[in-house]
């Protein structure tokens, strides 16, 4: 509703620029379809080494389930996390679920049972440095997330960090994952599948390996020394020509730097 609102104010000004990007073809879509206009696929960048390389902690012990996010806005899904946990100890499996972010976790303590408020550790807003020790000591991290998601860069960050990753189905997480091969992913609220997605994960090492390699390999591709090539590309066939890139389809930079 704000797009539709606001767009007939931006559009003058769209179009009067020489190139648009956008994180995703999620986000391209939106563009297209609300704004009728185009723009090159570049995803967010981050920083490799840093999530790759660096101290962990065993504090919460070698089962651990992970979340980092505001996690009292519905959209993030904790809720759905939560009830897959439940199922968890329904079936006798061992974990614990670290929760970092802002958000007032009462109401989900709350509505919780007194064994699954045992395991559960809400730590509020963590800095940079904490948030990249949690990614690298979590045995599984979680992406619950329900919709409203153009991109996934804690994804890409949880790879980076050699943590396997479980994330819905949306079409920009399912992108990050490089169509779904780097991570399992299960149908949006469905917390029974995400159940059964994480136990594989905790119970079975070779996944863990195997989903660990993909994933730090894909985050490579997210690493700003890649994705800012692209950027600069951009830039470049702007300066050079003077005229609008030319935006289409089959218009995506790879992130090696080169225009298709």
């Amino acid at each position: 509703k704000a797009i539709y609102a606001v767009g007939p104010i931006l559009e003058p000004a769209i179009e009067k620029l020489h190139a648009r990007i956008a994180v995703s073809q999620t986000a391209r879509a939106t563009l297209t379809e609300h704004l009728e206009t185009d723009a090159v696929v570049i995803p967010n960048g981050i920083n490799f080494q840093s999530f790759a390389s660096g101290p962990s902690t065993d504090e919460f012990g070698t089962r651990v389930i992970g979340f980092i996010g505001r996690f009292d806005e519905p959209r993030k899904g904790l809720a759905i996390l939560l009830d897959s946990c439940a199922l968890l100890l329904k079936n006798g499996v061992d974990f614990q679920l670290v929760i970092a972010g802002p958000g007032d976790p009462a109401p989900f303590v709350e509505s919780i049972s007194p064994e699954l408020a045992e395991r559960t550790h809400f730590l509020g807003r963590v800095s940079e440095a904490r948030k990249h020790q949690l990614l690298r000591s979590f045995t599984v991290y979680v992406a619950p997330n329900t919709g409203g998601e153009s991109f996934g860069i804690i994804l890409a960050e949880a790879m980076a960090a050699g943590t396997p990753v479980v994330a819905t189905n949306l079409p920009a997480f399912v992108d990050v994952l490089d169509d779904g091969s780097c991570g399992l992913t299960f149908e949006v609220g469905n917390s029974e599948e995400l159940s059964s997605k994480i136990r594989i994960l905790l119970d079975g090492a070779d996944e863990q390996n195997e989903l660990r390699r993909k994933g730090q390999s894909r985050a490579k591709d997210f690493d700003w020394s890649v994705v800012g090539e692209s950027i600069l590309d951009v830039y470049k066939l702007v300066s050079a020509s003077g005229e609008k890139v030319r935006l289409g389809s089959e218009m995506r930079f790879s992130r090696g730097g080169k225009s298709s």
